[in-house]
């Protein structure tokens, strides 16, 4: 009851549309006409859906929506094509189709006993005069094609079964089989690593059409290297954009390569194994998880003069890791020293200025003392009159406990947060 009540209402809406704008019922084309659907397999894997749009409407993007109706075949995730963004008066921002708009739905058989297949779409259109239609539910009944609607990785033998396997568990759990029409991970982003000189090393990734790589995704480490550290890698500028997941954020599309400088403390060749981890998406809405790729390269000899003799072997250590080593070296003396001068010099920073005409009025304010004098004129009549002179002894006494406090404050928050051992700043967050 609440269904055809709400139906009710869209279509009195509807109805009360063209009188606003003053726009004659009439002279719309019937829907049908308007949007004529047609359909055909473009392979035996791949089913390619048409509407041909007559001139003067449109359809919306997100207004599709796809069923089988057939037991044996199922549907994966639409490819649409990109289309004109559009301020609608009723929805807002929005992507739109004109004169004419195919899209390629992925199928896949899952019995051997269907010789046809039923399609069911819904629509939904406006004509530019200002009138929408309600959506439209349309079928086709097709044909299937000669040969196995499966994509190869149907075997269930090997890792190929291994996968099949996953994909039909996903799909018993409510995610659809998307992963079939994409290309693979390998294929989509296909990787290739490059020694340029001894202390440089290239990665590149060709990118298939339609897809796209994180920009902040990368990372690189060596594995069991003696030697040789990997520097911080050298990424290109990517492009924006805002993504469904992540929200705004930089890819690269076609091609990256990314420069990776190898700190060497050794000048004879060696073998390094590199590990890079990176991730992906399709345009059509697949990601893939996190894919790692494990590569064995030769590094040649460099000179003496080219080796980074100013790394040791021991790891590279950060400002704050130094300053945590001294807390934990034993040295309760020096770690006191050290931080208790760090203290000294914090109460010197910006932040801490404002403090200065507080602690002024206070030093000479009233901690200042008052002598008394009397003035005598050429009249013989005297004159009573007072002069503030300040206690130096004092007002020095008090800047110094103002200083100190303040230094050993800092002085207990910088080893309690040397004692964390990690980002403090991080962890209050």
């Amino acid at each position: 009851m609440a269904a055809k009540l709400k139906l009710l209402l869209y279509g009195l809406l509807l109805a009360a549309v063209p009188l606003a704008y003053g726009a004659n019922p009439d002279d719309l084309l019937p829907a049908e006409q308007a949007y004529k659907l047609s359909a055909e397999f473009k392979n035996p894997q791949t089913l390619s859906v048409r509407w041909d749009i007559a001139d003067g409407y449109y359809l919306y993007r997100k207004r599709f929506d796809f069923k089988s109706d057939t037991p044996d075949v199922q549907l994966g995730p639409a490819v649409f094509p990109a289309g004109k963004f559009k301020t609608d008066e009723f929805f807002g921002k929005m992507e739109i189709y004109r004169d004419q708009v195919v899209i390629d739905i992925p199928i896949e058989r899952t019995g051997p006993g269907a010789a046809t297949f039923r399609l069911t779409t819904i629509s939904q259109g406006c004509a530019d005069i200002g009138v929408c239609y309600p959506p439209e539910t349309q079928t086709v009944t097709l044909t299937l094609p000669s040969g196995d609607a499966r994509p190869s990785s149907d075997a269930n033998n090997g890792s190929d079964g291994v996968k099949n396997f996953f994909n039909k568990l996903g799909t018993k759990l409510g995610f659809s089989n998307s992963a079939n029409k994409f290309l693979e991970p390998d294929e989509a982003y296909s990787a290739s690593f490059k020694i340029q000189d001894g202390n440089m090393l290239s990665a590149h990734w060709d990118i298939a059409d339609g897809y796209y790589m994180y920009r902040d995704k990368f990372a690189f480490r060596l594995i069991g290297a003696q030697g040789v550290r990997l520097g911080a890698p050298e990424l290109p500028p990517g492009e924006p954009k805002t993504d469904e997941f992540l929200g705004k954020t930089e890819v690269y599309h076609n091609q990256a390569t990314v420069l990776v400088p190898l700190l060497r403390t050794e000048v004879q060749a060696t073998q390094i194994t590199l590990e890079t981890t990176y991730q992906g998406c399709a345009e059509a809405g697949f990601c893939y998880p996190p894919l790692t790729k494990t590569v064995n390269l030769s590094l040649p000899a460099v000179q003496k003069d080219l080796a980074q003799d100013k790394f040791s072997n021991a790891p590279l250590v950060s400002e704050q890791d130094r300053l945590a080593q001294v807390l934990t070296g034993g040295n309760t003396t020096l770690a006191l020293l050290t931080f208790f001068g760090l203290g000294l010099l914090l109460a010197f920073t910006p932040c801490v200025f404002p403090m200065i005409p507080i602690l002024s009025s206070i030093i000479v304010g009233p901690n200042a003392t008052t002598d008394h004098e009397i003035i005598v004129t050429t009249d013989g009549h005297g004159t009573f009159a007072q002069r503030s002179t300040g206690n130096t002894r004092r007002a020095f006494t008090l800047s110094l406990v103002y200083v100190l406090a303040m230094a050993l404050t800092y002085t207990v928050a910088g080893v309690i947060a040397g004692r964390f051992g990690e980002n403090l700043q991080a962890a209050s967050q």
